[in-house]
């Protein structure tokens, strides 16, 4: 059922985003993400199996996985094969989107980013530009006729911190917080009001020259760990959509895959 009441159609599909240092799963079935977690993955699937209890996530009839770390796929494929007795399947450009994609490289685009593009594209509209707040801070424009267009890539927040303690002799190790004052009083502070201050204003400026690039009418619609903390600094107004990803997943995979078959 949905907030509404109303019965969900379609299979009961795992739909799986495997990013650089975390993964997200969750139940997707007719539009809808349940049953969201997340965890750590150190570069291995053995953090996944402690989670991934199918008494916890009831009936899974297929899976669908969007991945950027190759190293990890076969882990996942065996895993859930072990589990639910279903095969994969990976999101790639070759698959159908619902949207075109005017790329040169089009294979070299993320899957998650193309998931953001299907799901931003159905729930937000067109134009948009698509900001992912991950390990990697990815910028994804979607406009009509054209389709998928481009986008950049840049530090993520968290990288930016972790960066100036492992490249510099003495400045520590600081997390992202909020922190008071027009300038730092001490080291620690003056790091966090450089992430507070100087990370918003790049992704403002990044945005402002997107929006440019498709005439200036462009949906704006944000995703990822860090999203709701970054946009609110923002003087550009994003739209926070934390499943999105999850949800783009399940949409490419109800795309491709006939209901007859999927269940």
């Amino acid at each position: 059922m949905d907030r509404q009441g109303r019965r969900l159609k379609g299979p009961r599909v795992l739909v799986v985003d495997v990013g650089n240092t975390s993964i997200a799963f969750g139940v997707y079935r007719g539009g809808r993400v349940d049953c969201v977690r997340f965890v750590e993955h150190g570069g291995d699937v053995r953090e996944l199996r402690q989670v991934l209890q199918p008494g916890d996530l009831g009936t899974i009839e297929a899976c669908a996985v969007a991945s950027v770390v190759p190293g990890l796929n076969r882990g996942i494929q065996r895993l859930v094969r072990d589990l639910w007795r279903v095969q994969v399947f990976w999101v790639r450009a070759d698959r159908r989107l619902g949207l075109r994609i005017n790329y040169p490289r089009r294979s070299r685009i993320g899957a998650d980013r193309l998931a953001n593009a299907v799901a931003a594209a159905r729930i937000v509209g067109l134009p948009v530009i698509i900001a992912d707040f991950g390990t990697a801070l990815t910028f994804d424009v979607v406009v009509p006729q054209r389709g998928y267009v481009g986008g950049i890539i840049l530090p993520g927040p968290s990288i930016i911190l972790e960066c100036l303690a492992e490249r510099t002799a003495l400045l520590p190790r600081v997390e992202p917080a909020a922190v008071r004052g027009a300038y730092g009083r001490s080291t620690e502070q003056a790091m966090r009001l450089g992430w507070s201050w100087g990370y918003p204003a790049m992704v403002d400026r990044v945005t402002a020259r997107l929006q440019r690039a498709v005439g200036g009418r462009a949906k704006l619609c944000a995703t990822g760990g860090q999203a709701k903390r970054i946009v609110r600094r923002l003087e550009r107004r994003y739209r926070v959509i934390p499943d999105l990803t999850l949800r783009g997943i399940g949409m490419i995979y109800e795309m491709n895959v006939p209901r007859e078959r999927s269940g």
